[in-house]
């Protein structure tokens, strides 16, 4: 499922029907966006995305060589089931699209 905001950016989110690795869904993504979509990113982990636990970084640098902006990967899995939520965020952007951007975050439910 993607999400996007009347500006540049989104969130796309990416549910699987079985448990997968966090860390290698993580890897995996910023695989595709260093150096393709981000260029030498600052990269900062952190462990939350909404009410669930995992492993998350966020890439900050020049999206696409030109915008200032960031790239935030997460990935959580249970025993049942797993997803990664993938959002791309342009600096300009944030003022008008975070609190989409976070009622996306927040409501987001994992179904059992």
């Amino acid at each position: 499922m993607s999400v996007e905001s009347p500006g540049s950016c989104m969130t796309m989110l990416f549910v699987f029907d079985a448990p997968t690795e966090p860390a290698d869904n993580v890897q995996a993504h910023i695989d595709a966006f260093v150096p393709r979509l981000i260029w030498a990113p600052a990269r900062t982990p952190f462990t939350m995305w909404g009410k669930y636990a995992g492993r998350g970084v966020l890439l900050k640098g020049k999206l696409l060589g030109v915008n200032e902006g960031s790239a935030r990967v997460f990935s959580h899995a249970n025993d049942k089931r797993s997803f990664v939520a993938v959002e791309q965020r342009y600096d300009d952007d944030m003022e008008r699209v975070k609190p989409g951007l976070e009622l996306v975050e927040s409501s987001f439910e994992l179904s059992p």
